[in-house]
């Protein structure tokens, strides 16, 4: 019994910590193409016209939130400079004693 409210306390509390990001909504549209007598619902195409405004609004809140979630990473600006490095050959890759937060 108390294994299971402490099982069920960790899932209640994981779940919280994923209803904080607040993804942009999608419009759906509906469009359909058929191909070999086959039909295919596609409701996310209007995704696909980059000239379109609402389009640059979507990828750019996209865009807000995953750096939002990536700045949160301690050591993010860390590994990007070493990875940066490494590309070119200018240091070996780290160890993953490094990983840890400084």
């Amino acid at each position: 019994m108390k294994k299971s409210l402490i099982f069920f306390l960790f899932i209640t509390g994981c779940s919280s910590l994923f209803a904080q990001w607040q993804y942009p909504t999608s419009k759906k549209v509906e469009v359909s193409d058929t191909y070999f007598g086959v039909t295919y619902n596609d409701n996310y195409r209007w995704l696909e016209d980059m000239k379109n405004p609402e389009v640059n609004t979507w990828f750019k809140a996209q865009a807000d939130l995953t750096n939002a979630t990536m700045n949160t990473i301690a050591v993010r600006t860390r590994l990007t400079e070493h990875r940066r490095l490494w590309r070119f050959g200018r240091t070996k890759p780290l160890p993953s004693s490094a990983m840890a937060k400084p």
